[in-house]
């Protein structure tokens, strides 16, 4: 029972977060707009996209929660569609990850998979490696004056994603397909 009942205190949580995160945005384009910004082609969350945007987040949750599935899939090339340029678009998508990660790093710790130690060691590899590949990418990008680079790199990861997740699975399959249909206590 102490699983289900941190998940579900934090829908309310989450709710309220929304809606205060929907606030704060759209003030901000009205003082925004009040100053005189010049907006030009700049990405602008503004009424006229707003409730689309929410629509494509919550697709995005739910296709991410289901069938893990990346979220930069339909959430870059939703904000390229709207003038995001290809560099906000991406650290967007990836900022939006980090929630979907850490509920899912979550989930596989408390399944006792791995152990708190094993978890540490993978953090700290994963934001490592993300660090050091997104300095690359933003100095190759900024070298070979190639902007959009950082949306070619998140594809050829998806692509190389849509490689190894099935040979993955097809490999514990062959190895140990009973692994594939256990189910376990997350909390006792």
């Amino acid at each position: 029972g102490g699983y289900w009942a941190v998940y579900m205190a934090l829908i309310p949580v989450m709710v309220v977060f929304h809606f205060l995160g929907c606030y704060e945005a759209l003030r901000a384009d009205k003082e925004r707009e009040k100053a005189g910004y010049p907006f030009g082609k700049h990405f602008r969350i503004s009424r006229k996209i707003f409730n689309p945007l929410r629509f494509i987040c919550l697709v995005t949750g739910v296709l991410s929660g289901l069938l893990g599935m990346g979220g930069g899939v339909i959430l870059i090339p939703s904000f390229l569609g709207w003038g995001m340029s290809s560099v906000a678009a991406s650290a967007t998508s990836a900022f939006f990850a980090i929630f979907t990660s850490l509920t899912s790093s979550i989930l596989v710790v408390l399944s006792k998979d791995v152990t708190i130690g094993e978890f540490i060691i993978y953090f700290l590899d994963g934001f490592v490696g993300g660090i050091v590949m997104g300095l690359i990418i933003s100095w190759a990008s900024k070298k070979f004056n190639k902007p959009n680079l950082t949306v070619r790199a998140a594809w050829c990861i998806l692509i190389l994603g849509f490689v190894l997740v099935p040979a993955q699975l097809l490999y514990n399959i062959l190895t140990n397909a009973s692994s594939l249909i256990q189910f376990k206590k997350y909390c006792s």
